[in-house]
């Protein structure tokens, strides 16, 4: 039988939701705005799962691919039957390959391949997920900004302009620090009790 993206959607989400510590977003707009994830799972890492079904085609596929590798942490297709034994064709190494199957009036989902973590990721476009406030809060909290600029003048810049800044001047540490920080905003947490003055509480 040829599953369709609402089937395979509610067996795939029936299966995410046991993850433990994750919230699950679906029809996730990606900071470009040129692309959405059917859904992003937000836990350890935020993961892409890009649906599809068998009366889908391949047409958007590789400019789908473009925009999830630019902000995805790793990324999973998820298909029916019908592009079952080609989809490795269509998808990068790194990508993970999910195949749902119809068994006895159940849909069956199959990891036939692990995600790797995406080679192609970078902090530079990974802190477009946070809002402007939350960044302007994180920028106040770097102790290096906190004596080049007042807290009114971080206010007062555009979002923009604090990424461009933060992505040039920030350390390693402190990139990782604001990875961490934009997961845990994404599982729900407010980003001021997750920093302060430099530090991850």
């Amino acid at each position: 039988m040829a599953l369709n993206d609402k089937q395979i959607r509610a067996a795939l989400l029936e299966r995410l939701q046991t993850y433990k510590d994750s919230k699950i977003y679906e029809e996730f707009v990606l900071p470009s705005s040129k692309a959405r994830a059917d859904i992003v799972v937000v836990n350890g890492h935020f993961t892409g799962y890009e649906i599809k079904s068998d009366v889908d085609s391949f047409q958007r596929l590789p400019s789908q691919i473009k925009e999830y590798d630019i902000y995805l942490e790793k990324n999973y297709i998820v298909v029916g039957q019908k592009f079952a034994s080609k989809v490795h064709e269509y998808v990068p190494e790194h990508w993970g390959i999910i195949v749902a199957t119809e068994k006895n009036g159940s849909v069956l989902i199959e990891f036939q391949r692990q995600a790797k973590r995406n080679p192609y990721w970078s902090f530079d476009e990974f802190i477009f997920f946070l809002p402007a406030n939350d960044l302007k809060y994180i920028t106040k909290e770097i102790p290096r900004f906190q004596e080049q600029f007042s807290r009114t003048a971080i206010q007062d810049m555009i979002k923009q302009n604090i990424i461009a800044m933060i992505n040039k001047e920030s350390s390693k540490a402190e990139q990782k620090q604001i990875t961490k920080i934009i997961r845990s905003v994404f599982k729900g947490y407010d980003v001021r009790t997750l920093y302060k003055d430099g530090v991850l509480l």
